[in-house]
């Protein structure tokens, strides 16, 4: 009985592939952080006036990056979190004002 390997090409071509989907990925500027206070003002302003926001996250545990997330916001009725509903996608994000690194209207 033989053994059937696969070529090293292929696995080499694959990570190559997807070394260029990774990095051809849109980036975003980074902008310094804000104010709690001044979080806090541009929360209140964007749910009043129904406006779309971009969320900077500051890094957590799992991950050293900045993410950020757009959308509409609200206000949780029962806690301080923030709920963003993405423009695509049936996911929301619960998000802490304490999380939030920069927050800017869209």
């Amino acid at each position: 009985m033989e053994r059937v390997t696969e070529s090293k090409n292929n696995l080499l071509m694959n990570l190559l592939d997807n070394y260029q989907e990774i990095y051809s990925r849109p980036r975003f500027k980074v902008y310094p952080q804000m104010p709690k206070n001044q979080i806090s003002h541009f929360t209140k302003k964007a749910i009043d006036s129904n406006k779309d926001v971009a969320i900077q996250l500051n890094p957590t545990p799992f991950s050293d990056d900045l993410n950020e997330v757009s959308g509409k916001i609200s206000k949780s009725p029962h806690s301080e979190h923030i709920i963003l509903y993405p423009k695509e996608g049936n996911t929301f994000h619960l998000i802490q004002p304490d999380d939030i690194h920069h927050l800017r209207l869209i």
